[in-house]
């Protein structure tokens, strides 16, 4: 697919917002929540300026994928000017990398210098619960090691480096204060919320992984899975922001004991019963499942963790 996203596109797409927005608004934080993780509402932005996506030049109509409308939230958060994406769309719908990450060098050039991502995972290492919240360290992308990267093509000599290192990808302060504002929130400790290090592995979707794959994640150190997130992460870091990310784990992809259909055709030759797989051991949950509405209902306590973050920065 052509890829059409360009430094003017970016250009025009920053000078139209800033059309709708008070010429004295300067963005320092941006928020940018994952399909499935909307919580604008529950942010409470004072004097909030929407811009859909639909009107911005070069961004993505989220709604023909995810039903719901892709907006730019600008206002104040916390004492602090913010803008809020919410709603994103993913590689797996078709688009290019350029076109899904345009709205985060967008936001660097209206003005932040901190990223702040949340998404939703699946757990892949037993230690992570459903309703766990994992602050990334790091994370494992096959699509970008095979040549799948956003910064893929000509480069944007003016926002970063053509060679880009992602070794320091998420800034240890961040996850610092993000651990910190956890600890010293009776709050949060009440709810039983739980905070771990965790390394995230991308994967494009939109089928989910197979077992066999899930093992090897799991070898290779890591610890949750998802289809979003990196590509932005990539963008944000060539933009030289401050990278955040938080994910609440809301189902897994472990505890699948392996059946051999060799031993199970061996057995029924023998006259011994051998169950077969059923619908119940799904590999992974649906998106309905009450272990994922489990782990969704942990909304309400990131918003209270980011609200935290932000107010200390």
């Amino acid at each position: 697919m052509p890829d059409l996203i360009t430094s003017t596109t970016c250009q025009e797409a920053v000078a139209y917002i800033k059309s709708l927005i008070p010429k004295d608004f300067v963005p320092r934080i941006g928020i940018a929540s994952a399909t499935g993780l909307n919580f604008i509402s529950e942010l409470g932005i004072q004097d909030p300026i929407e811009v859909p996506f639909l009107q911005i030049p070069g961004f993505i109509d989220t709604a023909t994928s995810t039903k719901a409308q892709g907006k730019l939230v600008f206002g104040v958060f916390q004492d602090t000017p913010v803008v809020v994406m919410a709603g994103s769309c993913k590689y797996y719908e078709g688009y290019t990398l350029r076109q899904v990450t345009l709205p985060i060098r967008a936001m660097k050039l209206l003005g932040i210098t901190t990223l702040i991502v949340t998404n939703a995972s699946a757990s892949i290492n037993p230690e992570f619960k459903v309703g766990d919240i994992g602050v990334v360290e790091d994370h494992i992308s096959f699509p970008s090691i095979s040549g799948l990267n956003p910064l893929v093509g000509p480069n944007y000599s003016n926002m970063g480096p053509r060679f880009l290192s992602m070794s320091e990808a998420y800034s240890f302060k961040l996850r610092k204060l993000a651990f910190h504002m956890w600890l010293t929130s009776p709050e949060l400790l009440k709810r039983k919320v739980e905070l771990k290090d965790a390394i995230y592995c991308y994967t494009v979707g939109p089928s989910f992984e197979t077992r066999a794959e899930c093992a090897a994640i799991r070898t290779l150190g890591g610890d949750v899975v998802g289809s979003s997130t990196i590509p932005e992460v990539q963008v944000a870091r060539h933009c030289n922001l401050q990278v955040l990310c938080l994910t609440i784990v809301t189902t897994v992809a472990h505890g699948y004991a392996r059946k051999s259909a060799k031993e199970a055709a061996i057995a029924e030759l023998e006259g011994v019963s051998s169950p077969l797989p059923g619908d119940d051991e799904d590999f992974l949950l649906a998106d309905g499942g009450a272990s994922n509405r489990l782990g969704l209902s942990r909304h309400a306590d990131l918003v209270t963790l980011i609200k935290r973050i932000v107010d200390a920065l």
